[in-house]
């Protein structure tokens, strides 16, 4: 069962890995709204500035949620399909 589980999810990740390898960077880019301070508004005397008021550097870095919910949605596509490849009687799975 363990092996299977392990083919559905290299299937998932595609031919070289790029769904698990876009989840990783998209993480990775989205820490960043938290361990940069430049990425909020900075107090400049106003009354909108911090969070949620992102800046800039903040809006390039927001981004990085879309292209992290494209592959999570594109990764549970090809997953689905090799579970019903796999359930069909014959298939090479």
């Amino acid at each position: 069962m363990k092996k299977e589980f392990e083919r559905v999810l290299r299937l998932a990740a595609g031919p070289s890995g790029s769904g698990w390898r876009c989840v990783g960077m998209s993480l990775v880019t989205l820490s960043f709204l938290v361990t940069t301070p430049e990425s909020w508004v900075p107090n400049l005397g106003d009354a909108h500035f911090g969070f949620p008021y992102l800046s800039a550097r903040g809006r390039l870095v927001i981004k990085d949620a879309i292209m992290l919910g494209a592959a999570l949605v594109t990764m549970t596509h090809s997953a689905r399909v090799a579970l019903e490849q796999r359930a069909r009687p014959g298939s090479p799975l």
